[in-house]
């Protein structure tokens, strides 16, 4: 028998396009259906439209999660619809794999 409280859920939506021309709100939209059918009620989403293959320190939307998760440390769930939503280069990819990690980060990644 386990007691499940009804304790809140927090997690963020993280969304990216390539180009100024392409819609996010798709990826906003299934994401938060997808957290909350997972029992995520406190959800902060980051919206970003910029290159995937910038370094680490010039993705926008990825510094602006890690500073939203550190002063908000209740946050411990991100979703994304892909990896490369996260980063395209390798090394942008170990370097939020390690962040993650040292934080205690759960990352869902919820295709399309």
């Amino acid at each position: 028998y386990v007691y499940l409280s009804m304790s809140k859920k927090h997690a963020v939506i993280l969304a990216r396009v390539s180009t100024s021309s392409q819609d996010f709100e798709p990826q906003v939209v299934e994401l938060m259906k997808f957290a909350k059918s997972n029992g995520f009620n406190k959800l902060k989403v980051i919206s970003t439209k910029e290159t995937g293959l910038a370094d680490l320190n010039e993705k926008v939307g990825a510094n602006e999660m890690f500073k939203f998760i550190e002063e908000n440390p209740q946050y411990d769930t991100v979703f994304a619809t892909e990896m490369s939503r996260l980063g395209r280069r390798q090394s942008v990819l170990q370097a939020v794999k390690e962040w993650f990690e040292q934080n205690k980060i759960q990352l869902y990644v919820h295709c399309l």
